[in-house]
């Protein structure tokens, strides 16, 4: 919108659209050129002037109905000039936020001699910008500034004060020219004006001037960083850090942004490409638009929020331009050692749902990305077989408080099945300010604390900062670079690498095509909000499992969820490691073996053969799961000693000795010791090839497999004295190791605050 204020999304006591001009100045100012002296003493006149006073009251109280009144009817007293209709106009404009009826009054302002008043033109200029008719605004304001310039060549040099307010005059026709030519994105026009103004008073701190170049040269600069061109894009930083001397009203916003600390980025960012530095990582991130937002809900005060929102192609081009300021950002603050890639996506869906949540004292708001249709969930589920980062944008005019960063799992079947866990942002897609900038680092950064384990978060505020003590700078730009440079990368896995700065290889993919098509086909028919209730209950049963260790508790609360739906992958889980935990074995087992064709972790079948084959003595069964193992992991080698002594439990020697021999050849030195004293033992226990087994049973001791059982065996077949015969144990040497998956959504780090 024309003319607004733009600022940094958290500061509160923002700035408001700027108090017209004749506001800031004495009524005298504007009145005099209108107005003869013999007019002075006319009646009518002085109680128009009267009403114009009242109606200033009005405006101050906020009754601008009332205003209006007293304006039109002090015109009605006293046409003459257009002053009048200009003011009501004015009204309109500023605080009805009507610029169509503003122009109305305007356009009978000029019958009435505004043809002749630099506010009238100027203030026409405005509402023609606002509803972007802009060659008449451009009209409009040519034919102010002409006039204006007129009004101050008129002035006799000796008189300086009036020729300070005559060239007040030309500088606000020049500030709010180039703002107008700003809301068009010509920025370099913008520029033009704003220069021309300052040429005539230098260092000035008119608001309009410095309103029109800091925030045009700000677009200037980003679009010059993100496309390569550094040393053009830290000229223009330099260009808005003149402002903050200049411009009070903008200098608690501009020491927020922090242009110097932009400028040096964009010189870093020259210096890593003069040095030729490769990444040693390349963070791949998926970006979706949520095209529309529709919903209906109270805050957590009780009011209720109406949301009715599209993302249009504004925020889609300045959202594509800030992703790739931060590319460079990062690769700056980095030494060229770490960028991003990414995709983007713009998904024809309508976000219906939000979370809201307090968080650090805010009411943070997020769309619930289960709650959008199948098509987003596919869209989701198949990024993060690839990427590090899911970005997700999303329509919050009327709606939005924050913008959010850490880790999230995503739905791939929504509240059935969730990707691993991948970086997370959820941002307003017309949180699209210049300042911008700060924002999308401060959630990237999020992203990097999730993964990285900095702790606290916020680490820049006062209440925090004392836990970086090597940190001595200020702002949360300077605190990001500070850990790039010195606790970044970290020591895990590798040491001192960027590579460590994913989520692709921390959390593998596990959960095929196969798992993604057995999950829908298993809830197609339960409703989604009995899915929703279910997810619930099994998150209930989770804290009851893990956080709280009371297995009872949580296999009720995930009996439950089975309630609602019966194929609830986590439910299943808990309700089979609980009921395990309680030694109601078959009972685990029929929940695990359900779960597995939904959930073929590799911890998860491990966990079901130990039951079927040691707890329940279920051979077949135990082989089934065994066999399921080998085809979803068949890279993995620690099935093969169980494996084999189930088959050869099950008398199916042949198959035994195939999976032994297979075992043997393994990379891990216990699972081939395990396997060729197994093998061993069958050919002369089971076989009756004694000759055969003795060197079986010596290589498996020989690499590291030793007990009194084993020892047994190497004494009987190498022809010592043996005692007594031992029986083969009923366990496996080692039990499947229990692992708590990862959490369903990690809470996801609130950034900055709206009034929006």
């Amino acid at each position: 919108m024309f003319f607004k204020v733009f600022r940094h999304s958290r500061i509160k006591n923002a700035l408001t659209p700027l108090t017209p001009i004749f506001l800031l100045l004495s009524a005298a100012l504007f009145i005099a050129p209108f107005f003869s002296a013999s007019l002075y003493a006319n009646q009518n006149w002085q109680k128009a002037s009267e009403l114009n006073q009242k109606g200033d009251r009005l405006i101050a109280q906020n009754r601008f109905d009332e205003a209006l009144q007293a304006f039109a009817e002090a015109e009605r007293l006293w046409s003459d000039s257009g002053f009048y209709a200009t003011r009501q106009g004015n009204v309109y404009l500023w605080h009805k936020k009507d610029p169509a009826a503003a122009l109305q009054h305007f356009d009978r302002a000029l019958t009435q001699g505004g043809d002749r008043s630099v506010f009238t033109l100027r203030e026409r200029g405005i509402a023609f910008c606002q509803i972007e008719r802009y060659d008449d605004s451009e009209k409009a304001f040519q034919s102010a500034l002409q006039l204006a310039e007129q009004n101050l060549a008129a002035v006799p040099a000796h008189q300086a004060k009036e020729r300070t307010g005559a060239l007040d005059e030309v500088l606000y026709t020049l500030g709010y020219a180039s703002i107008c030519k700003r809301d068009q994105k010509r920025y370099t026009e913008a520029v033009a004006l704003a220069d021309r103004g300052l040429a005539l008073r230098p260092n000035s701190d008119n608001f309009a001037l410095n309103e029109g170049k800091v925030h045009s040269e700000i677009w200037l600069a980003h679009a010059a960083f993100a496309a390569g061109r550094y040393e053009e894009a830290a000229a223009h930083y330099r260009e808005a850090e003149g402002v903050i001397e200049r411009s009070k009203p903008h200098r608690d916003w501009l020491k927020e942004f922090n242009p110097r600390f932009h400028r040096e980025l964009a010189e870093q960012r020259l210096a890593v490409e003069r040095q030729g530095i490769k990444p040693q990582y390349v963070h791949r991130m998926h970006v979706f638009f949520l095209k529309k937002a529709r919903f209906d809900f109270k805050d957590l005060n009780g009011k209720q929020v109406v949301a009715n929102d599209e993302i249009n192609d504004d925020d889609r081009e300045k959202a594509a331009l800030f992703l790739q300021v931060l590319k460079r950002q990062l690769e700056a603050m980095s030494g060229g050692r770490l960028t991003i890639e990414y995709d983007i996506t713009a998904l024809d869906v309508t976000v219906t749902e939000m979370s809201v949540t307090a968080w650090g004292g805010q009411e943070s708001r997020a769309p619930i990305l289960d709650a959008l249709p199948d098509e987003a969930a596919d869209a989701y589920c198949d990024a993060a077989r690839s990427v590090d980062t899911i970005w997700t944008f999303w329509p919050g005019r009327g709606s939005a408080t924050t913008a959010n960063g850490g880790a999230l799992t995503y739905p791939c079947v929504p509240f059935q099945l969730n990707t691993p866990l991948r970086g997370y942002v959820s941002f307003p897609a017309n949180w699209n300010a210049p300042d911008a900038t700060v924002v999308y680092l401060h959630e990237f950064f999020h992203n990097i604390e999730a993964m990285s384990g900095i702790n606290p978060t916020h680490g820049f505020q006062d209440q925090n900062r004392g836990r970086f003590p090597s940190w001595k700078g200020t702002g949360q730009m300077d605190y990001f670079r500070w850990h790039f440079q010195n606790t970044l990368p970290g020591n895990k896995p590798q040491p001192q690498t960027y590579a460590n700065l994913n989520y692709l290889h921390r959390y593998p993919n596990t959960a095929t095509e196969e798992v993604v098509m057995a999950n829908r086909v298993a809830v197609a028919r339960i409703t989604l909000e009995n899915r929703r209730q279910a997810k619930a209950l099994a998150e209930q049963a989770h804290e009851l499992y893990w956080n709280r260790k009371q297995h009872k508790a949580a296999l009720e609360a995930a009996e439950k969820a089975l309630a609602q739906n019966p194929y609830q992958r986590d439910a299943l889980l808990l309700a089979g490691l609980a009921a395990g935990d309680l030694k109601k074995n078959e009972l685990a087992a029929a929940y695990l073996q359900r779960l597995a064709p939904l959930h073929p972790e590799l911890w998860v079948l491990q966990r079901l053969a130990y039951i079927q084959q040691w707890q329940l003595k279920d051979l077949p069964a135990a082989i089934r799961t065994f066999e399921l193992i080998a085809e979803r992991h068949p890279e993995e080698s620690d099935r093969y000693p169980n494996y084999g002594r189930a088959l050869m439990d099950a008398d199916r020697l042949d198959e035994a000795l195939v999976v032994l021999e297979q075992g043997r050849n393994s990379s891990k030195e216990d699972v081939a010791a395990q396997s060729a004293f197994w093998k061993g033992y069958l050919l002369g226990e089971r076989m009756n090839r004694p000759s055969d087994a003795l060197l079986l049973v010596q290589e498996g001791y020989n690499r590291g497999y030793r007990d009194s059982f084993v020892e047994f065996f190497l004494k009987k077949y190498s022809g010592s004295a043996v005692s007594e015969r031992a029986l083969a144990p009923d366990a496996p040497v080692t039990s499947p190791k229990t692992q708590r998956p990862v959490e369903a959504a990690a809470s996801p780090m609130d950034c900055s605050h709206s009034d929006d």
